[in-house]
């Protein structure tokens, strides 16, 4: 008995090799990062692509690391893209290093921080040098605040103690909350100069 042999059709043809050039595609454009040794302006500089670089805010950052190494990675920050529109951005990195990005337009953007301002203070810091089990948040209040405990300036690479700094204003400041053993609060320079009242240590 012949067995017999079906003819693929050239419709059927050409989208089997569309479908070949698209996953060769999606895997040369495939964004990973080192998740023992993760500098996060380069981070940056491999997702700062389809938008205006100067017009990114800072929104939200989560890291949490476990054994020396990332086990989450959440960013979220806006910027208007290559048409002019504003959108927010979420970007994901998995155990495995994989990058992940989706955004959505938004209408109002609130006016916080360029990452890599934040991300370069990390990075000179060296995330390494937080430990092998620790969390990391990037966030932003406004208003009357507080700090008084466990609290530090992060400039030029060093840890300052501070003993007590507030606030009273409408624009966002920036604070960095590291966890290990116990929880710390970190500040940059630049919103320590816009206190209403600093003591250091």
């Amino acid at each position: 008995m012949k067995r017999q042999i079906k003819a693929i059709s050239p419709i059927a043809a050409v989208s089997v090799i569309l479908l070949v050039v698209l996953l060769q595609s999606s895997s040369q454009n495939a964004i990973t990062v080192q998740t023992r040794e993760v500098v996060l302006s380069e981070l940056w500089e491999k997702i700062a692509t389809d938008m205006l670089n100067s017009t990114a805010n800072l929104i939200w950052l989560h890291l949490r690391v476990s054994e020396e190494k990332v086990q989450s990675l959440h960013l979220e920050f806006t910027a208007l893209n290559s048409k002019g529109e504003n959108r927010i951005y979420y970007v994901d990195v998995n155990p495995s290093g994989a990058v992940k990005i989706n955004s959505k337009a938004i209408e109002r953007v609130q006016r916080t921080i360029h990452p890599l301002e934040v991300f370069r203070e990390l990075d000179r810091y060296g995330l390494k040098n937080i430990g092998s089990e620790y969390t990391l948040d990037v966030d932003f209040e406004w208003g009357d605040l507080e700090y008084s405990e466990n609290l530090y300036l992060l400039t030029n690479g060093k840890l300052t103690p501070l003993k007590k700094v507030e606030f009273h204003t409408q624009s966002p400041i920036c604070h960095i909350v590291v966890c290990r053993s116990g929880c710390e609060v970190w500040l940059l320079k630049r919103d320590l100069l816009r206190a209403e009242r600093k003591v250091i240590q």
